[in-house]
């Protein structure tokens, strides 16, 4: 299973998780926001993440954003450690991301995304589940959705 290092502000440390680990029986109750696009969009999101009003919005919202760049699997070099501090940003590590990446970039470029210069979003719900693909990276009304949802009675 693809593993993530991500802050745990309630331990207040740096720690290696699946993915799984955000479910909401599982004691880390977050959105998974998974960004893959070619490096420079992925650069933008992060430069995005940077504004502190999107960080209390994301977090607000339960949702952890994985930048990953088409071409390597990972995040972009560049991540400080200022970032990584965040409870709203993780950074793929371990197996399995470059694989999973290209699978679903063959998808979304069979639907026409431009997966390198917009780039594309899947959203897994706090059960696990692909709640969301988007075609390109827009987190701002991604937290939207979710706080529209909520407002509506509807979980996840």
């Amino acid at each position: 299973e693809r593993q993530i290092f991500f802050k745990d502000s309630l331990r207040n440390q740096f720690v290696s998780l699946t993915l799984s680990s955000f479910r909401a029986d599982r004691g880390i109750d977050k959105r998974i926001v998974i960004c893959a696009a070619g490096e420079d969009k992925v650069t933008t999101v992060i430069n995005e993440i940077r504004d502190p009003s999107l960080q209390g919005s994301l977090v607000a919202n339960d949702l952890v954003v994985i930048p990953v760049a088409l071409r390597t699997g990972m995040s972009p070099i560049g991540m400080d450690d200022d970032l990584l501090e965040k409870e709203c940003i993780a950074i793929p590590s371990g197996q399995g991301w470059k694989s999973f990446i290209a699978d679903e970039v063959e998808e979304a470029e069979k639907q026409g995304v431009d997966v390198t210069s917009k780039g594309f979003a899947i959203i897994l719900k706090k059960n696990g589940r692909v709640g969301q693909r988007t075609n390109g990276i827009n987190l701002k009304r991604m937290v939207g959705e979710v706080q529209d949802r909520e407002s509506l009675g509807m979980v996840g």
